[in-house]
């Protein structure tokens, strides 16, 4: 198949905004973990010991499966497969970047996740537009940024996953997925449009 003819979805986000209903939840997040998807799973606005629950499950799973699970920040969490890679951008090179491959068709497709933290929007900026070219899904903690910088990296990788033809979705506070054409996301959504989307 070549791309843009086949979206499959490769990121499922779980996005915990209420009491989860226990083991249904963790059995939903099991299933795309066996499915080859990752698994963004926001626990930020449940209690400690709900929240703790949750990731341990997870964990669990992932451990069963030769998966890995990390931690993106506080109550945000990345969960993969064994057969889907993740990296962090913020070690690569952009020719270590382009070095990983290009995406010429879906069949092609890298099956990799890049976690960034960017540290400014010149220094980032072209790192994140290789990632995406090269069709890697990008996960971007901006939290470390101003609100001003943060915008301007969100405006920069919303433009540059749209062009390739991708989209850009916010996982949690100051955390946003951007995907490339080939990719698609599964599950509950943060509007990005809303103007308190990149609130802390």
């Amino acid at each position: 198949m070549t791309n843009g003819q086949d979206k499959t979805p490769q990121v499922t986000l779980y996005l915990a905004l209420e009491e989860p209903s226990g083991l249904g939840d963790c059995e939903s997040i099991a299933a795309q973990l066996q499915a080859g998807r990752c698994v963004i799973v926001n626990v930020e606005t449940l209690d400690v010991p709900t929240a703790q629950g949750i990731v341990d499950a997870v964990d669990c799973s992932v451990v069963v499966m030769q998966g890995i699970l990390r931690n993106i920040r506080e109550g945000i969490y990345i969960a993969a497969p064994s057969t889907v890679a993740l990296v962090d951008g913020d070690l690569l090179s952009d020719a270590q970047t382009k070095e990983m491959g290009t995406v010429t068709s879906v069949g092609d497709a890298p099956q990799g996740v890049v976690l960034m933290k960017p540290t400014s929007f010149l220094a980032d900026c072209e790192s994140i537009a290789n990632h995406l070219r090269a069709g890697y899904c990008l996960v971007l903690d901006l939290e470390a940024l101003a609100l001003q910088e943060a915008r301007r990296v969100v405006d920069f990788t919303g433009g540059a996953a749209f062009s390739l033809g991708g989209t850009l979705h916010k996982a949690g506070a100051s955390v946003f997925v951007a995907l490339p054409s080939h990719a698609a996301i599964v599950g509950d959504l943060l509007d990005i449009d809303q103007p308190e989307a990149l609130a802390p």
